[in-house]
């Protein structure tokens, strides 16, 4: 049996704002997997904004180059109060199941809508192929940590009542 070292999702450092565009992204990334690392996971690629970029292909090339192979993180962050970043999705809001934040303070933006979720739904479906085209190996979802999957976990953040509602606590 050959040893597999896989890297959980972590930042590779201070990159530009240019983000795959960054000399310093690609050899971050090729030269952890030159140091034996088999799999790298690119941190918090926010649904489709980041990989609609054609330039993170050269970024899963030269990790395959270097004989790694390489997974974005796609996440939402729902209510979690983290603004999106450079590369983000403009029509992906800030949105949560019933529009409560962790604290339980309501958001301007209410509930997502069963639209609105299955919209989200499909956005990780379209973003897992867009990692493909890019020439990723597979995909992490984020559904931790407070984000928006994981605010359907939680009777604070989930207080639906259909079939999107209730929390497993």
């Amino acid at each position: 049996m050959q040893l597999a070292v896989a890297q959980a999702p972590v930042e590779l450092g201070d990159v530009d704002a240019n983000l795959a565009t960054s000399r310093k992204l690609l050899e971050q990334a090729q030269s952890a997997c030159n140091g034996g690392l088999d799999l790298l996971v690119l941190p918090e690629l926010f649904l489709t904004g980041y990989l609609l970029r054609d330039d993170y292909a050269r970024v899963a090339e030269a990790v395959h180059q270097a004989g790694g192979r390489i997974f974005p993180q796609i996440w939402h962050v729902g209510l979690s109060g983290r603004p999106p970043g450079p590369g983000v999705d403009a029509d992906v809001r800030l949105r949560g199941p019933s529009g409560l934040w962790a604290d339980g303070t309501k958001d301007d933006g209410g509930p997502l809508t069963v639209t609105e979720i299955e919209d989200l739904v499909e956005a990780y479906g379209t973003s897992a192929a867009l990692a493909r085209e890019r020439g990723f190996d597979g995909i992490e979802i984020h559904a931790a940590h407070g984000y928006c999957i994981d605010q359907f976990f939680w009777a604070h953040t989930n207080r639906r009542v259909e079939a999107y509602g209730g929390g497993l606590t």
